[in-house]
């Protein structure tokens, strides 16, 4: 195998990021990483950097960049936009097993939190304007985390998938009724997308979910009408947009049970070709669903020494209408660090957030120091709980570490 690999890296052109990303998925899918579930992953395959920072004038005129506010249609804008570089739908949430469930540990209700993430990759322009329609010549690579965070045992467990688009295999399949990644889905309601069903299994780490959502507030759109500037080249920005708070009802499976769940969860999708300018190196992200009915997106992009060199934020009320807001209200002060006793990587691990002008002051912890992801991406992602001003749930996640 290892020498099959060598041999395939003489065929792709040095120094291109593309056929970098490209390489290292056929790598992954020769050496059967598409069925890779542990979480003691030797090295990570690819950094944020490498993904989502476009700094070579070549891979520019492969891909359309977002620069500015781009009309949006509903549901179409749902679902895949294969002519940018990188897109990902984003589901969190927090669940707790039916009323008429006995699950319990130490008399305790089980509380349990879930990530479920579907990426897609645009590795190489199509070969000719005809390609897209030959499902074999389609440039897109996908992969799927998975993750369950069981509060009480102190237990992450994560998975992924990846595969390439193919017949079959990844993307919208032919009539538009799901997106998938192999056997991972996410299947919405013809015509309208929600509600929308999100499902996956692995079996080595013994997690999965089976859960429906629907939102019980409208769209939020990040950013200047969904148009989110990374930094202050125009060019660095994604198409972004929340659905801050879903009811959730299902199934959870952890340790050969299924779970049935209800909760809350929250929805992202974003696309972009270029997000990270030159010299970012990744960001803090938190969504944050408060106990008073509102809700708190805020992210912060790091640059190689460790500064804040941009930063958004947004605040929702009860009835899902933004409030008026800027980063300059905020401050965010890191309390604590852990540091991973697998990887030697050091994130922060306590936060407090105030925003006086709302009578905010929040303490934000995760529930367990270790949810760091060891996959072909290593980056933090995990829940927490929020006290001071306000209790609430939400996740957190933490890159370029």
């Amino acid at each position: 195998m290892r020498q099959l690999i060598a041999n395939i890296k003489q065929l792709f052109v040095p120094n291109s990021l593309a056929s970098t990303v490209l390489l290292t998925t056929v790598c992954l899918l020769l050496s059967g990483c598409q069925q890779e579930s542990t979480q003691s992953h030797p090295a990570p395959t690819f950094s944020v950097q490498d993904l989502l920072q476009t700094s070579s004038n070549t891979l520019s005129v492969f891909y359309p960049k977002v620069t500015s506010p781009i009309p949006l249609k509903w549901p179409a804008d749902h679902y895949t936009h294969p002519e940018y570089r990188s897109e990902w739908w984003y589901f969190t949430g927090h669940m707790t097993p039916d009323s008429n469930s006995t699950a319990e540990i130490s008399s305790t209700p089980l509380s349990l939190g879930f990530q479920f993430t579907l990426f897609r990759q645009r590795a190489l322009p199509p070969i000719n304007s005809s390609a897209v329609n030959n499902a074999w010549q389609r440039p897109q690579i996908y992969m799927g985390h998975l993750a369950i965070s069981h509060h009480q045992a102190s237990i992450h467990r994560a998975a992924q998938r990846f595969s390439r688009e193919g017949p079959g295999l990844a993307g919208l399949n032919d009539n538009s009724s799901f997106l998938h990644v192999l056997d991972w889905k996410i299947q919405p309601t013809p015509n309208s997308w929600w509600p929308v069903r999100i499902s996956a299994r692995d079996q080595k780490q013994q997690i999965g979910i089976n859960l429906h959502l629907f939102p019980l507030k409208p769209i939020t759109l990040q950013g200047s009408l969904g148009y989110s500037q990374k930094s202050n080249n125009p060019d660095n920005a994604s198409m972004y947009y929340s659905y801050t708070r879903l009811k959730a009802w299902g199934s959870l499976y952890w340790q050969n049970q299924n779970l049935p769940v209800n909760g809350q969860a929250w929805f992202d999708h974003e696309w972009s070709s270029s997000s990270l300018d030159t010299g970012q190196v990744g960001w803090n992200w938190f969504a944050l669903q408060l106990d008073n009915n509102h809700e708190l997106m805020l992210y912060q992009i790091r640059n190689k020494q460790g500064g804040i060199r941009w930063a958004d934020i947004a605040l929702i009320n009860e009835n899902g209408t933004r409030l008026p807001i800027q980063t300059s209200d905020v401050t965010i002060n890191t309390q604590q660090h852990w540091t991973s006793s697998k990887t030697g990587r050091r994130y922060p691990s306590l936060w407090r957030i105030k925003i006086s002008r709302y009578a905010i002051d929040l303490e934000v912890k995760p529930t367990i120091n270790d949810q760091e992801m060891r996959l072909a991406l290593y980056y933090w992602e995990g829940s927490v709980m929020l006290s001071g001003s306000h209790k609430g749930k939400g996740y957190v996640e933490l890159t370029g570490y």
